[in-house]
Formats: structure tokens, sequence, C-alpha cells
């Protein structure tokens, strides 16, 4: 690729201007909040299939990575031993977490229901229900904090650069008001993957701030979720509880407390025998749910990615399981090679192995669109765990290939007044659709990371610059100077048709954008400050 010998780029940051001179580049689920227990719906809701209840979230998916690591991980029931009807697997003797075999109510299939929202069902994807909002509105006197910053807090400015830019401060660094916001206004409960998503996003603010609280409001969720001995106290049956792991092993990472390795040991053995499609692409769910009993069965979900392969990449790093990276990069390439649109790089947001799902063509076997949020996962999947996939590797080049492919799609999809990207990507002429938050905050982290890497020409950074601009006008501040606000986020979604995608509701603070933006936030700031 080309690489401009000397350029000018401007790199926003926290609503101001940082102007870098000659700077040479190189099952999403539906809940954001609260949640079900025992095995995984796509919507926060509970299943009874997998027996034992569970405390907290049902689904996990998304998780961030951490200096350079990988995410995610999340659910894994007691110490090995069998598995129960598609959950966790136990060392040993019975299945045991978040409700005991053989101690009221036994485990396996049809085991007593746990708390949270209702299956759902209906919606044009036929797969289900009403629709979590999750998180909350903040209320209060609101500062927008975007584009010039008005109202937002002054911008100071900064001196002189010894190379000749002009460097401008930001006045509000948002990644701390947001992690503050959500410590302070959302509760975080439960193996679901939207509050592992979160919880590692707000884990990359304390390895810039090294604020003690950040790290402990971590802590204290995972030890709700955790029994004394370490094991997750929910029963997994999808790679959404895959997720949450992540956290285990950054706390792990962190703490050296040997509680939090216990969880990640398990989630890693139940992949080795976790099901596939014939051509090695784990499923995203082993069972469905009561509503819908087929749901992410035999299918693979552009989601999936981000929700199991960062979980592997720390794995492997971590404790040294060298197995990790060949089971990443096989799960990359073959996901990409059923989702992956050829003419413009972007990825459908699912593929059914039997062709049967309602959304499924029936030669392709893909659905039909180009949903917003499940390409920011894969994409997300895809440039963390290049950090670890070697130089050598024999697959890292179709790996790169895949990311720089997607990236090019995102750039001609980027919407020109905004610098927002749609909830059907393509389809920004048509009617109902809208400009969402999660997803932008996503392509701008990915866009920018692959920048910093190399892996893209250095002027894609003004496309980053200007997704980062966009997505600020979206947030705001309360008067009370804490509260932030986050709009127009997308719950979370399953498979669906175009009309289902633009009728999801539109949430203010739900989790996925708000670990969504972090992340996003922390790149820019990482990248300003480099230069």
């Amino acid at each position: 690729m080309t690489k401009l010998a000397h350029s000018s780029i401007v790199l926003v940051l926290f609503g101001a201007s940082f102007v870098v001179v000659g700077c040479s580049a190189g099952k999403e689920s539906p809940g954001a909040s609260g949640g079900s227990s025992g095995s995984t719906t796509r919507n926060g809701g509970t299943t009874a299939n997998g027996g034992a209840t569970a405390n907290g979230g049902a689904t996990g998916s998304g998780g961030a990575t951490a200096n350079g690591g990988a995410t995610g991980s999340g659910g894994a029931t007691a110490n090995g031993g069998t598995t129960a009807s598609g959950g966790a697997t136990a060392n040993g003797g019975t299945t045991a977490t978040g409700g005991a075999t053989g101690s009221g109510g036994a485990t396996g299939t049809g085991g007593a229901p746990g708390t949270g929202g209702a299956p759902r069902a209906g919606g044009a994807s036929g797969t289900g229900g009403a629709p979590r909002t999750g998180g909350t509105t903040s209320a209060g006197g609101t500062t927008s904090a975007g584009g010039s910053m008005a109202g937002g807090g002054a911008i100071a400015t900064g001196g002189t650069r010894t190379d000749g830019g002009t460097v401008i401060n930001p006045g509000i660094d948002w990644s701390v008001k947001v992690t503050d916001s959500t410590i302070k206004n959302t509760g975080l409960s439960g193996w679901g993957y939207w509050n592992g998503f979160t919880l590692s996003a707000i884990y990359r603010v304390y390895l810039r701030t090294q604020t003690a609280s950040y790290l402990q409001f971590i802590k204290t969720w995972a030890d709700a979720v955790v029994d004394a001995s370490g094991n997750v106290k929910t029963t997994v049956t999808s790679l959404d509880l895959v997720e949450p792991g992540l956290d285990l092993m950054l706390l792990y990472e962190a703490t050296q407390t040997a509680k939090y390795k216990v969880g990640p040991t398990a989630l890693r053995q139940y992949l080795t025998t976790y099901p596939r499609t014939a051509d090695g692409g784990f499923y995203h769910m082993t069972q469905g749910t009561g509503a819908n009993p087929t749901l992410g069965v035999d299918q693979l979900w552009a989601d999936g990615t981000y929700m199991s392969t960062p979980f592997l990449m720390k794995y492997g790093t971590l404790f040294s399981d060298p197995t990790c990276i060949d089971e990443v990069t096989k799960q990359l390439t073959v996901y990409a090679s059923h989702l992956q649109d050829s003419a413009t790089g972007l990825f459908f947001h699912a593929y059914d192995e039997k062709g049967t799902a309602t959304w499924a063509d029936p030669t392709t076997h893909h659905s039909s669109e180009f949903w917003g949020r499940s390409i920011g996962w894969f994409g997300m999947a895809l440039v963390d765990d290049l950090d670890t996939i070697p130089a050598d590797h024999p697959q890292r080049a179709a790996v790169l290939k895949i990311l720089t492919d997607l990236i090019a799609g995102l750039v001609k999809y980027q919407d020109a007044a905004t610098g927002l990207w749609y909830q059907v990507v393509n389809k920004g002429t048509v009617a109902g659709n809208w400009l969402e938050t999660s997803c932008s905050s996503m392509y701008t982290y990915v866009i920018a990371k692959a920048v910093e890497k190399g892996y893209v020409d250095s002027s894609l950074l003004s496309v980053a610059n200007k997704g980062y601009q966009g997505v600020l006008t979206k947030v705001s501040l309360a008067a009370d100077g804490v509260t932030t606000s986050i709009k127009d986020i997308c719950v979370g979604t399953d498979v669906g048709d175009y009309a289902y995608y633009i009728a999801r509701t539109k949430a203010t603070n739900d989790l996925h954008g708000l670990g969504a933006f972090i992340i996003m936030s922390e790149q820019m700031i990482k990248m300003a400050s480099a230069h």
C-alpha cells in the first residue's frame, strides 16, 4: 500500500484538534444491563435449557482488549466433568454453578429458569420478543460534547510543539467522565457480555490512569459472578457467555489472585469440545431459547468473533497456550469465508449452515443485511487479535487482508455530513435508517488502531478523526458535572431483515455504546499522546 511520505493529519481529542505534522503511517444480546440466569438468551431474558440457574446476565460477548491483548470470556460452570446440555464443562462429577445438580433441581435441559427479562419472540427475524433497552437515560441540564465542545468545558490551548505543530489541550477527559458516570449510575451485575465488554473498557482507563477505584469496580463485579473457589455461577451455552471471562483474566493479571484463573481455565476447556460447523467455525449458540429453539444453533454470527477470539488470545498469552493462536486464525478466516462480502468488504450479520433460518439466503445461507454493530464486533476482533498473531504465522496475511478489505468498505460508507455510520451500513439513503453510535465508535477505533499499527495508510486517520467528532455530538454532560449521556445506541439485536434492524430501540447509555465509546476514546488518547 502507498505510504504518505509527509502528511498533515488532524486528530481530534476530546473535541479539540490535535495537529500532527509529518506523520507517516504505517449474538449480540439485547440487554444492556440486568440479565438472565442459566443458559443464554439474546436479550438478557432467561432460558430454561441447561439446568443450573445463574446469577446475573445470561449472555456474554464483546469484551474489550487491554494492552493489545485479547478480550472476552465468560461463563463456565464448575470444575469440569460432564457437560450439561450445552452448558459449561466440569472437572469430575456433576456440573454445578448457580443451581447445583442433585440438590434442588437436577441439571440438564429444562432446568428452573433464572431471573431476568422474558425470552424474545417475534420481530422481523422471527427470533424474538420484547427488546431490552438497557442502561438509563441521564436527566438534568446537559452540555454538548461534540464538535467545538460548546458548553462542554473550556478548551485550553497549549504551547507550540518543536516540530511546528500546534497542540490544543483537551478540556475534558471523556474516557474518565464516562467511566465515572457509569460507575455512579449504572448497575453492572451478572455474567452478561455487555457487562464484560464495558468492564474491560474501564480496565483500559485503569491502565492509563491507575485509578484504584476502577479496578475495585471490576473486582466487585467479578466476586459476585464467581463463587469462593472462582467457579463461574452461570451455565455456558453460547459464545456470548465466553466473553466476560476476559475480565477475570485481567483481574488475575493485575492481582495474581488464584481464583480468577479458575473460570478462564474452565472456559478454555469448554471451547475444545464446543460445537462447530463442518469447516470448524464455532456455533454462536449450542442451544436456542424457549421461544426459538434453533436460535444461534448451526449458525455463525459476526458478533461471535469478538465473543470468543480475544478471550482465546488473552488466555494463550497469559497462560502459555500456543494452540490458541491457530484456533483464533481459524475462526476469523472461517467466519470471513461465510460472512464477508467481496464487493464491499463488509460482513453480513450471520450464516446458517443448514440454510433453514427464515433470514438465510437459499444459496449462500447468509443473512441479507450489513448490521452496524455486528461488523464492529468483527472489526475489533481482527484489529486486536493481530496484536498477538506472529509476523510469520501462515494465516496472518489472510487475517490482515480481511481487516483491510473491511476498512475500505467502512471508509466508503461513512456519512460525509456527520462522520458517523448507519445502523444498516450501506443503506444510508433508504427510508428509516439512522446513524448509530456504538458501531460508529467501534469503526473509529478499528480504523484509528489500524493506522497506528501501519495496517492502512496514515491518511485514513482523518476518517477516524471525523468519526470521533461525530460520536462526540451524541455525548452530553449533565449539570452535576459527573453524569454523562450517550444517545442513539442500538439495543441488543438478533438477526433479521432491514425493517427489523431499523426498528430497534435507540437507547441512551446502553452498555454496548458505553463500552465502545470508552475503547474508542482510549485509542484516540493513545495516538495523541504518541504524537
